[in-house]
């Protein structure tokens, strides 16, 4: 008979787990000698799902989405652009042995949407 082997704690054979997150950043660069600046504003919201089908088995899925806007003036240049962007995964993992997994992924990420 094989050696019954332990989970670790909190992994239970049909757990179900979820986080949600929630980002800001801001970057506000003003020259002092001149009238040159960069401000970028990118707003960020994330969610991902695990669940444990079995002891050796995990299926996971998530989103990101952000939101980023961003104005410069260089050398009298101006620049303004906004962009949106969608990532989506998929994750389906398996453990075959004591050193053996198997994980497959598929990402997609939509191209960023600017907008002049």
């Amino acid at each position: 008979m094989p050696p019954r082997r332990c989970r670790p704690p909190g992994r239970s054979a049909k757990a179900a787990r979820a986080e949600v997150g929630a980002a800001r950043l801001e970057d506000r660069i003003q020259q002092n000698q001149s009238p040159d600046f960069l401000d970028t504003v990118r707003d960020s919201v994330s969610a991902q799902a695990d669940w444990r089908a079995s002891p050796r088995h995990e299926l996971s899925a998530g989103a990101m989405l952000v939101d980023e806007r961003a104005s410069s003036e260089s050398y009298g240049e101006k620049m303004r652009t906004d962009t949106d962007q969608l990532s989506l995964f998929v994750q389906d993992s398996i453990e075959a042995g004591r050193h053996a997994r198997w994980r497959h992924s598929a990402t997609r990420t939509t191209k960023p949407r600017a907008t002049p």
